[in-house]
């Protein structure tokens, strides 16, 4: 079992991917970054930027079209949160990652 320094106990790796976290509402900056789907969150470290998004603060997920300026790219996730905190991200196999990230919401 693979595990990283920030694990907590009983977490374990279930993915890990590289991709992109746009920042950013209507000019967006890309960040490219690794994603940890672990069995209790998806941890996304895309320099500088290290964001936590537990499973249990998911509000819903869904797919969404990125880009810098006009959002053009159809391989987008759009991640709400509990507190109303959007979060997007793209990488490739989008209906895989959507359909694992629903599968854990609350």
């Amino acid at each position: 079992m693979l595990t990283a320094p920030w694990f907590e106990p009983g977490e374990r790796l279930e993915w890990k991917i590289l991709g992109d976290y746009w920042e950013g509402e209507f000019v967006s900056v890309r960040r490219t970054g690794t994603f940890w789907f672990t069995n209790r969150r998806l941890y996304i470290q895309a320099d500088p930027l290290q964001v936590n998004l537990p499973y249990t603060a998911l509000r819903s997920v869904a797919p969404c079209n990125v880009g810098p300026m006009v959002k053009f790219l159809p391989t987008g996730i759009r991640i709400l949160l509990q507190d109303g905190t959007v979060h997007q991200c793209s990488f490739p196999q989008r209906e895989r990652w959507l359909a694992y990230l629903r599968g854990r919401l609350q």
